[in-house]
Protein backbone atom coordinates (compact mmCIF):
# COMPACT_ATOMS: atom_id res chain seq x y z
CA UNK A 1 0.00 0.00 0.00
CA UNK A 2 2.96 2.31 1.20
CA UNK A 3 4.31 1.92 -2.60
CA UNK A 4 0.83 2.29 -4.29
CA UNK A 5 0.98 5.50 -2.51
CA UNK A 6 4.12 7.26 -3.59
CA UNK A 7 3.34 5.98 -6.95
CA UNK A 8 0.30 7.98 -6.65
CA UNK A 9 2.38 10.67 -5.35
CA UNK A 10 4.51 10.60 -8.42
CA UNK A 11 1.69 10.38 -10.98
CA UNK A 12 0.07 13.55 -8.90
CA UNK A 13 3.49 15.44 -9.42
CA UNK A 14 2.62 15.69 -13.24
CA UNK A 15 0.06 18.27 -12.34
CA UNK A 16 1.39 19.46 -9.13
CA UNK A 17 4.30 21.74 -8.40
CA UNK A 18 4.86 21.78 -4.80
CA UNK A 19 7.69 24.42 -4.54
CA UNK A 20 5.05 27.27 -6.23
CA UNK A 21 2.16 25.47 -3.99
CA UNK A 22 0.21 25.55 -6.95
CA UNK A 23 -1.29 22.58 -9.85
CA UNK A 24 -0.42 23.78 -13.00
CA UNK A 25 -3.54 25.81 -13.98
CA UNK A 26 -5.71 22.52 -12.65
CA UNK A 27 -7.78 22.95 -9.30
CA UNK A 28 -6.87 20.32 -6.44
CA UNK A 29 -9.67 18.08 -7.66
CA UNK A 30 -8.95 17.97 -11.15
CA UNK A 31 -5.45 17.57 -10.55
CA UNK A 32 -6.26 14.49 -8.60
CA UNK A 33 -8.91 13.26 -10.91
CA UNK A 34 -5.54 13.73 -13.58
CA UNK A 35 -3.62 11.44 -11.16
CA UNK A 36 -6.09 8.81 -10.90
CA UNK A 37 -6.40 8.60 -14.49
CA UNK A 38 -2.68 8.09 -15.07
CA UNK A 39 -2.66 5.71 -12.36
CA UNK A 40 -5.06 3.54 -13.54
CA UNK A 41 -3.33 3.61 -17.07
CA UNK A 42 -0.43 2.43 -15.71
CA UNK A 43 -2.21 -0.32 -14.29
CA UNK A 44 -4.08 -1.05 -16.82
CA UNK A 45 -1.49 -1.00 -19.56
CA UNK A 46 1.38 -2.81 -17.62
CA UNK A 47 3.74 0.31 -17.38
CA UNK A 48 5.67 0.90 -14.04
CA UNK A 49 5.62 4.16 -12.46
CA UNK A 50 8.83 5.02 -10.95
CA UNK A 51 9.77 8.17 -8.94
CA UNK A 52 12.96 9.78 -7.15
CA UNK A 53 13.87 7.37 -4.13
CA UNK A 54 12.10 3.81 -6.01
CA UNK A 55 15.28 1.52 -5.88
CA UNK A 56 14.71 1.27 -9.74
CA UNK A 57 14.73 5.11 -10.99
CA UNK A 58 17.71 5.89 -12.79
CA UNK A 59 20.01 7.43 -10.08
CA UNK A 60 21.84 9.74 -13.32
CA UNK A 61 18.89 11.28 -14.05
CA UNK A 62 19.29 13.05 -10.44
CA UNK A 63 23.02 15.10 -11.87
CA UNK A 64 20.84 17.59 -13.30
CA UNK A 65 18.26 19.88 -10.62
CA UNK A 66 14.62 18.96 -10.79
CA UNK A 67 14.50 15.26 -12.15
CA UNK A 68 11.81 13.97 -13.34
CA UNK A 69 8.78 13.22 -10.81
CA UNK A 70 7.62 10.29 -12.67
CA UNK A 71 8.54 7.80 -15.04
CA UNK A 72 6.32 5.51 -17.04
CA UNK A 73 8.14 2.50 -18.26
CA UNK A 74 7.32 -0.25 -20.30
CA UNK A 75 10.00 -3.10 -19.80
CA UNK A 76 12.59 -3.56 -17.42
CA UNK A 77 15.16 -1.54 -15.80
CA UNK A 78 18.56 -2.17 -17.25
CA UNK A 79 20.66 0.55 -16.14
CA UNK A 80 20.61 -0.91 -12.63
CA UNK A 81 24.17 -2.69 -12.53
CA UNK A 82 24.79 -2.34 -16.53
CA UNK A 83 27.06 0.82 -18.00
CA UNK A 84 25.15 2.95 -20.71
CA UNK A 85 25.93 4.60 -23.72
CA UNK A 86 24.09 7.32 -24.83
CA UNK A 87 23.88 7.54 -28.90
CA UNK A 88 22.70 10.57 -30.66
CA UNK A 89 22.58 11.86 -33.96
CA UNK A 90 21.18 13.29 -37.40
CA UNK A 91 17.60 11.46 -38.36
CA UNK A 92 18.93 12.40 -41.81
CA UNK A 93 22.42 10.58 -41.68
CA UNK A 94 24.64 9.46 -44.46
CA UNK A 95 25.38 6.06 -45.73
CA UNK A 96 28.75 6.12 -44.30
CA UNK A 97 27.74 6.76 -41.02
CA UNK A 98 25.15 4.15 -41.01
CA UNK A 99 27.97 1.21 -42.42
CA UNK A 100 30.70 2.59 -39.81
CA UNK A 101 27.36 2.13 -37.44
CA UNK A 102 26.79 -1.66 -38.55
CA UNK A 103 30.50 -2.82 -38.08
CA UNK A 104 32.10 -0.53 -35.23
CA UNK A 105 29.41 0.15 -33.15
CA UNK A 106 27.50 -3.39 -33.05
CA UNK A 107 31.34 -4.90 -32.26
CA UNK A 108 31.33 -2.47 -29.00
CA UNK A 109 28.10 -3.44 -28.32
CA UNK A 110 28.61 -7.16 -28.61
CA UNK A 111 32.01 -6.66 -26.76
CA UNK A 112 30.81 -4.79 -23.78
CA UNK A 113 26.99 -5.39 -23.88
CA UNK A 114 26.58 -1.88 -22.71
CA UNK A 115 22.99 -0.40 -22.73
CA UNK A 116 22.27 1.96 -25.46
CA UNK A 117 20.07 5.13 -24.48
CA UNK A 118 18.39 7.25 -27.47
CA UNK A 119 15.31 8.62 -28.10
CA UNK A 120 13.55 6.89 -30.64
CA UNK A 121 13.97 9.20 -33.72
CA UNK A 122 14.12 8.08 -36.80
CA UNK A 123 18.33 7.95 -38.21
CA UNK A 124 20.78 7.80 -35.62
CA UNK A 125 18.77 7.04 -32.77
CA UNK A 126 16.87 4.43 -34.66
CA UNK A 127 19.73 2.74 -35.85
CA UNK A 128 21.31 2.81 -32.39
CA UNK A 129 18.19 0.92 -31.33
CA UNK A 130 18.31 -1.80 -33.60
CA UNK A 131 21.68 -2.78 -33.74
CA UNK A 132 21.50 -3.43 -29.77
CA UNK A 133 18.01 -5.60 -30.71
CA UNK A 134 19.96 -7.47 -33.68
CA UNK A 135 22.68 -8.25 -30.65
CA UNK A 136 20.13 -9.29 -28.37
CA UNK A 137 20.88 -6.22 -25.83
CA UNK A 138 19.15 -4.00 -24.16
CA UNK A 139 18.28 -0.33 -25.61
CA UNK A 140 16.08 1.93 -23.84
CA UNK A 141 14.20 4.46 -25.92
CA UNK A 142 13.50 7.77 -24.45
CA UNK A 143 10.22 9.41 -25.74
CA UNK A 144 9.39 12.91 -26.11
CA UNK A 145 5.86 11.89 -25.62
CA UNK A 146 3.91 9.85 -23.37
CA UNK A 147 3.21 5.94 -23.51
CA UNK A 148 -0.52 6.31 -25.42
CA UNK A 149 0.64 8.74 -27.86
CA UNK A 150 3.87 7.18 -28.76
CA UNK A 151 6.39 9.01 -31.19
CA UNK A 152 7.35 8.10 -33.39
CA UNK A 153 4.74 5.87 -33.98
CA UNK A 154 6.89 2.76 -35.09
CA UNK A 155 7.85 2.22 -31.60
CA UNK A 156 4.60 0.20 -31.08
CA UNK A 157 5.77 -2.69 -33.35
CA UNK A 158 9.17 -2.95 -32.01
CA UNK A 159 7.46 -2.86 -28.17
CA UNK A 160 7.81 -7.01 -27.42
CA UNK A 161 11.47 -6.80 -28.84
CA UNK A 162 12.73 -4.31 -26.78
CA UNK A 163 11.05 -5.66 -23.47
CA UNK A 164 12.76 -9.10 -24.88
CA UNK A 165 15.76 -7.98 -24.97
CA UNK A 166 15.94 -6.93 -21.43
CA UNK A 167 14.98 -2.65 -22.93
CA UNK A 168 12.96 -0.20 -21.81
CA UNK A 169 10.61 2.39 -23.82
CA UNK A 170 10.34 5.21 -21.17
CA UNK A 171 8.56 8.26 -20.66
CA UNK A 172 8.42 11.20 -18.35
CA UNK A 173 4.91 12.44 -19.30
CA UNK A 174 0.84 11.92 -18.80
CA UNK A 175 0.65 8.83 -20.90
CA UNK A 176 -1.81 11.12 -23.11
CA UNK A 177 0.46 13.67 -23.47
CA UNK A 178 1.23 14.67 -26.95
CA UNK A 179 4.19 15.24 -28.28
CA UNK A 180 5.35 19.26 -28.06
CA UNK A 181 8.24 21.01 -29.12
CA UNK A 182 9.80 21.67 -25.65
CA UNK A 183 9.77 18.04 -25.26
CA UNK A 184 12.81 17.60 -26.89
CA UNK A 185 15.03 19.39 -24.73
CA UNK A 186 13.95 17.73 -22.04
CA UNK A 187 13.87 14.52 -23.01
CA UNK A 188 17.71 15.24 -24.20
CA UNK A 189 18.89 16.07 -20.66
CA UNK A 190 17.59 12.76 -19.55
CA UNK A 191 19.74 11.31 -22.28
CA UNK A 192 22.36 13.18 -21.37
CA UNK A 193 22.08 12.40 -18.07
CA UNK A 194 21.62 8.55 -18.29
CA UNK A 195 24.81 8.14 -20.91
CA UNK A 196 28.01 7.29 -18.88
CA UNK A 197 29.61 8.25 -22.37
CA UNK A 198 27.47 10.28 -24.92
CA UNK A 199 28.55 9.95 -28.59
CA UNK A 200 27.21 12.12 -31.03
CA UNK A 201 27.27 10.70 -34.96
CA UNK A 202 27.14 13.27 -37.41
CA UNK A 203 25.42 16.31 -36.18
CA UNK A 204 24.38 19.73 -37.25
CA UNK A 205 24.88 23.19 -35.88
CA UNK A 206 21.75 24.51 -33.70
CA UNK A 207 20.74 21.08 -33.90
CA UNK A 208 19.36 18.50 -30.76
CA UNK A 209 22.26 15.94 -30.96
CA UNK A 210 24.21 19.49 -30.22
CA UNK A 211 22.66 20.11 -27.37
CA UNK A 212 22.62 16.88 -26.47
CA UNK A 213 26.68 16.96 -26.10
CA UNK A 214 26.43 20.48 -24.08
CA UNK A 215 23.83 19.57 -21.40
CA UNK A 216 26.06 16.35 -20.88
CA UNK A 217 29.25 18.80 -20.82
CA UNK A 218 27.37 20.51 -18.48
CA UNK A 219 27.16 17.87 -15.76
CA UNK A 220 30.67 16.43 -16.30
CA UNK A 221 29.91 13.42 -18.99
CA UNK A 222 32.04 12.71 -21.41
CA UNK A 223 31.14 13.48 -25.05
CA UNK A 224 33.07 12.00 -28.08
CA UNK A 225 32.00 12.01 -31.89
CA UNK A 226 32.56 10.41 -34.84
CA UNK A 227 34.64 12.65 -37.04
CA UNK A 228 33.16 14.13 -40.41
CA UNK A 229 34.62 16.36 -43.21
CA UNK A 230 33.77 20.12 -41.98
CA UNK A 231 32.59 21.18 -45.17
CA UNK A 232 28.91 19.06 -44.60
CA UNK A 233 26.99 20.51 -43.03
CA UNK A 234 25.67 17.54 -41.49
CA UNK A 235 28.82 17.05 -39.78
CA UNK A 236 29.90 20.95 -38.74
CA UNK A 237 28.22 20.02 -35.19
CA UNK A 238 30.25 17.23 -34.83
CA UNK A 239 33.31 18.71 -35.82
CA UNK A 240 32.63 21.49 -33.28
CA UNK A 241 32.82 19.25 -30.73
CA UNK A 242 36.15 17.99 -31.27
CA UNK A 243 37.11 22.18 -30.55
CA UNK A 244 34.71 21.98 -27.10
CA UNK A 245 36.55 19.14 -26.20
CA UNK A 246 34.94 15.98 -27.41
CA UNK A 247 36.81 13.35 -28.15
CA UNK A 248 37.35 12.14 -31.46
CA UNK A 249 36.03 7.93 -32.11
CA UNK A 250 37.35 5.92 -35.19
CA UNK A 251 36.30 2.34 -34.12
CA UNK A 252 35.25 -0.22 -31.85
CA UNK A 253 38.33 -0.11 -29.80
CA UNK A 254 38.76 3.74 -29.23
CA UNK A 255 35.24 3.51 -27.69
CA UNK A 256 36.26 0.87 -25.71
CA UNK A 257 39.47 2.68 -24.67
CA UNK A 258 37.21 5.61 -23.90
CA UNK A 259 34.48 3.75 -22.01
CA UNK A 260 36.77 2.18 -19.83
CA UNK A 261 38.55 5.68 -18.71
CA UNK A 262 34.59 6.95 -18.33
CA UNK A 263 34.60 3.95 -15.69
CA UNK A 264 37.34 5.31 -13.55
CA UNK A 265 36.31 8.49 -13.80
CA UNK A 266 33.15 7.14 -12.30
CA UNK A 267 34.88 6.02 -9.20
CA UNK A 268 37.94 8.46 -8.78
CA UNK A 269 37.45 12.34 -7.88
CA UNK A 270 39.13 14.40 -10.85
CA UNK A 271 38.88 14.85 -14.34
CA UNK A 272 39.65 12.42 -16.97
CA UNK A 273 43.00 13.63 -17.75
CA UNK A 274 43.19 13.91 -14.15
CA UNK A 275 42.87 9.83 -14.05
CA UNK A 276 45.36 9.08 -16.91
CA UNK A 277 46.24 10.86 -20.39
CA UNK A 278 43.49 9.99 -23.58
CA UNK A 279 46.08 8.21 -26.01
CA UNK A 280 44.07 6.93 -28.57
CA UNK A 281 46.98 6.18 -31.05
CA UNK A 282 48.04 3.01 -32.52
CA UNK A 283 51.74 3.44 -32.04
Amino acid sequence: MQDEAKEFEACLRLFYTPKEDEFEGLAPAAAVEAAERVFKWCRENGARILYPGHPDYPFDLCRFENPPPFLSVWGETPWNGKRCLAVVGSREPSRLALEWMDVHLAEFIRRTGVVTVSGGARGIDFKAHMISLRARQPTVVFLPSGLAQMYPRDWLKWKDEVIRTGGAIVSTYDPMQMIRRSHFEERNRWIAAMGQVVFVVEARRRSGSSMTARLAREIDRTVCCLPGFPGLAYCAGSVDLLFDGGLPIRDADDLQVLFDLSSAKATQVGSLAEIAPVDLSRA
